[in-house]
């Protein structure tokens, strides 16, 4: 298992779509975080500082919440689940997984050890958006350090949220084999899903929708949110997790190779 892992872990350094698609994840960033700063300036100049201030309050643009929807700008979820995507479906249509099996690997073992690689990338990923979002939210809005550190449990929930979509993410790669098919899917299913939910909430008056692993990270990219949502949404984050986890790996184990 040590030497399957290390296998996995080395092959993160020479994907090139893992840089590539941080460096557009925090282009994206730094062009919204420029709008946003930039109304606040044509803010200022049309109604003058104390009304544009009030207006930016509306928005929060802010530091705590730059950093808070550095990720949750819709960026992650599409950029990490093509990452993972292309990084998963390559070993099967290259034959790398055919190999290792050949080699006395088991499916169990290389499941679990391309997931840890997947799980590094993901963290790497989340991370480094994450402390652009504080770098720019700094140079751009200030530094501000509220006395309420309800933030700080948002954002943790947020990082367990993004390893529950990766975690999603994962899984669709590994059954679906198929690098453009993944990537699909991975794109589409999200959106048809929410759609589905909502639609069911709205006829049938509930809010399943609420619970929905990209509506919940969404939604922890907000500040404010009170203990009680912030407590369900770990509680759905680990959920999420633990039942992509499991379905990947008892599928995996039916596969051939």
């Amino acid at each position: 298992m040590k030497k399957l892992l290390k296998f996995e872990l080395s092959k993160i350094k020479t994907r090139k779509s893992l840089y590539i698609c941080t460096a557009i994840m925090v282009a994206m960033l730094l062009l919204n975080v420029l709008t946003m700063w930039g109304m606040d300036y044509l803010m200022s100049d049309l109604y003058g500082e104390e009304d544009a201030g009030m207006l930016a309050g509306m928005f929060q643009n802010d530091m705590i919440s730059t950093v808070l929807s550095a990720a949750g700008n819709g960026s992650f979820t599409l950029l990490c689940g093509i990452v993972i995507a292309l990084f998963v479906c390559s070993d099967y249509s290259q034959g790398t997984v055919k190999t290792v099996v050949a080699r006395g690997f088991s499916r169990t073992r290389i499941y679990f050890a391309k997931l840890a690689a997947i799980a590094v990338m993901s963290v790497f990923m989340y991370l480094t958006v994450i402390l652009f979002g504080w770098l720019f939210g700094m140079l751009f809005f200030g530094f501000d350090a509220p006395s309420d550190l309800t933030w700080l449990a948002t954002l943790s929930v947020q990082f367990v949220s993004a390893i529950g979509f990766a975690a999603f993410a994962f899984f669709l790669s590994a059954v679906l084999r198929k690098t453009v098919l993944a990537v699909i899917a991975i794109i589409a299913f999200p959106a048809v899903i929410e759609l589905v939910i909502t639609m069911i909430d709205l006829f049938a008056e509930t809010n399943i929708g609420d619970y929905w692993i990209t509506t919940v990270f969404t939604m922890l990219s907000q500040s404010g949110i009170d203990s009680t949502r912030i407590i369900i949404a770990l509680f759905v984050s680990v959920a999420y997790a633990a039942a992509f986890v499991t379905g990947g790996w008892a599928l995996s184990r039916k596969y051939s190779y």
